[in-house]
């Protein structure tokens, strides 16, 4: 067997591992941070989260709009510092929408945002969020750790455009696009809350005087002697960066083109990183503002009810699209496309999961480099393993059905 044919299939020989389950508690090695990346084990935690945070997120509110209040979306950069007592000013005036790292630097000041943007699914990122989160309501993804959402005493639902949410969300709920992180999510969900403008504040994306973070950020600390990247500067220079804040820096410009009232207000302090497509303004003074209460929609148990209907049947689904792969001919999408497998909702799900398995043998398909008669046999070993091997899980996200 070549070399490269070795490396597809090492890559796929994580569907055969055993899963990684102690007597504790499932995921005990997912849930470390950057351990296995996209994997099938690593996917699989986003529906068995969502199924345990049921009852909680899934009866939950959606925010209601207030399309003429400014809008602040506080991330963990250096610049957060500078603007604490503006901010303290402002925090009963405009929507304050602040990353999950931010939250304990920001109550120990004094300011108390009114939503909190929490994104993965991993337990350990918990613990840079206080015991109890006090006023401050939950608007993150619905597939973190229960853990983290336990920490709050309110909820909003506040889905995003990933499929996994279709097999949770009702046909009326709006998606938000979250970005890949805490604080990129806080600019969305901000964003898709007022048509005003919504104000960046310590979304630096670069290294300031060897600052990875500001000084109050929970967020794990990065050595700039490592960076590998730079960006340009608002004042025109070229600032030490990281590949994952390039990254933010497109996502936030692509933000602004669906919402051109972004303002990012490190350009007019001639601080961090130039994100294109943001406005170059100072916070608004408190002065004069009107008065700002934080509302939601009425909650309703629709969304609940609707999902406990599919996901009850999950273990039985898993079955049958364990059958729907092995019948399979060809790698073609009448053969192989999980919509196409009669799962219902429940097909999102296991779409989110098994994505790295079916992009992997598809790439490798289209490619040449590999039969379509392996590309075939890979997949129905692969996926076989997955879905016999996970049965826990899948009993489990059924049994969540049950709860009361």
């Amino acid at each position: 067997m070549s070399s490269y044919k070795e490396e597809i299939e090492f890559s796929l020989s994580i569907a055969d591992r055993p899963l990684p389950l102690d007597e504790e508690e499932a995921f005990n090695v997912t849930d470390q941070p950057c351990l296995f990346g996209d994997d099938v084990i690593d996917g699989l935690q986003g529906p068995w989260n969502i199924a345990h945070n049921a009852e909680t997120i899934l009866r939950a509110p959606r925010p209601k709009r207030c399309d003429h209040t400014f809008a602040i979306a506080i991330g963990g950069g250096p610049s957060v510092a500078q603007h604490i007592p503006a901010l303290r000013e402002l925090q009963h005036k405009c929507l304050i929408v602040a990353a999950q790292t931010s939250v304990k630097g920001l109550l120990e000041a004094g300011i108390v945002p009114h939503l909190v943007t929490p994104i993965e699914r991993n337990k350990y990122l918990s613990k840079y969020l206080p015991d109890d989160c006090g006023d401050i309501t939950f608007a993150g993804a619905p597939l973190v750790h229960s853990s983290m959402m336990q920490k709050f005493k309110k909820h909003v639902y506040c889905p995003s455009g990933d499929m996994v949410y279709r097999w949770c969300s009702l046909p009326s709920d709006t998606p938000a696009f979250y970005g890949s992180s805490t604080g990129t999510t806080a600019i969305n969900i901000a964003a898709s809350l007022t048509a005003n403008k919504v104000f960046l504040v310590g979304h630096d994306l670069a290294y300031s005087d060897g600052a990875s973070h500001w000084n109050k950020s929970q967020a794990p600390k990065i050595d700039e002697n490592e960076y590998q990247y730079r960006i340009k500067g608002t004042n025109g220079e070229w600032l030490k960066s990281e590949s994952l804040w390039k990254r933010l820096c497109r996502q936030i410009t692509a933000t602004t083109t669906l919402h051109p009232q972004i303002v990012n207000v490190n350009h007019h302090e001639k601080m961090g990183a130039f994100i294109p497509g943001c406005l170059s303004e100072p916070l608004p003074s408190a002065v004069g503002l009107p008065d700002f209460t934080f509302a939601c929609e009425p909650a309703s148990d629709e969304r609940l009810v609707r999902w406990k209907q599919h996901a009850k049947l999950f273990p039985f689904h898993a079955r049958k699209l364990d059958k729907f792969f092995q019948s399979a001919r060809t790698l073609s999408e009448q053969d192989t496309d999980i919509l196409r497998a009669g799962l219902g909702l429940n097909a999102h799900a296991f779409s989110y999961f098994l994505v790295s398995i079916l992009t992997s043998i598809s790439y490798e398909a289209r490619l040449g480099e590999i039969s379509h008669a392996d590309c075939l046999a890979w997949l129905k070993e692969a996926t076989h393993s997955v879905l016999y091997n996970c049965r826990p899980y899948f009993d489990q996200i059924a049994e969540c059905t049950n709860a009361k």
